[in-house]
């Protein structure tokens, strides 16, 4: 699964993404 990182950097949104690829590995 692909983690999209803003391109700003948006440390919030990459960690939203993150939890969510890895809750996606989960099911």
């Amino acid at each position: 699964h692909v983690v999209i990182v803003d391109a700003d950097g948006n440390a919030e949104t990459t960690v939203k993404n993150i939890a969510f690829n890895y809750i996606v590995r989960l099911a």
